[in-house]
């Protein structure tokens, strides 16, 4: 994206800079987020916010609907991509369109060797937070 120049670990972790960016260009992108070998992008402020596949436990989709100036829903939904990290944190990205957050959890699933939780259950949340 334009205007965004650096990145930041999530977790505030510090990481060598030419494997981040190496990582980030060889990534692929679905929608705003990039999925990495090791790591996942998405765009924060005026950084691209990574965090390592290692560092995630648990990821599912959530579905919020944005209230208009009264309180009142306006049909406008967003999908978030839920990752819940090692230290109970959980973060929300959001990525658009359903598709986008399905692509993204099938990736997730594929680039953590099954060390990620994929799915979301009541049950998971006693376990994860």
């Amino acid at each position: 994206m334009k205007g965004i120049h650096g990145f930041e670990n999530v977790l505030g972790f510090q990481r060598e800079e030419r494997a981040i960016r190496r990582d980030f260009n060889m990534a692929k992108k679905i929608g705003s987020v990039r999925y990495g070998k090791y790591y996942l992008f998405y765009p924060g402020i005026r950084k691209w916010m990574y965090i390592a596949y290692e560092d995630i436990v648990w990821a599912y989709r959530w579905l919020e609907e944005i209230k208009g100036r009264w309180g009142r829903t306006n049909g406008v939904q967003i999908h978030f991509l839920m990752l819940v990290t090692k230290d109970k944190r959980k973060l929300g990205v959001p990525v658009g369109e359903e598709k986008n957050v399905v692509t993204g959890l099938s990736l997730l699933k594929d680039h953590s060797g099954g060390y990620i939780d994929i799915g979301y259950a009541k049950d998971k949340e006693e376990i994860y937070l």
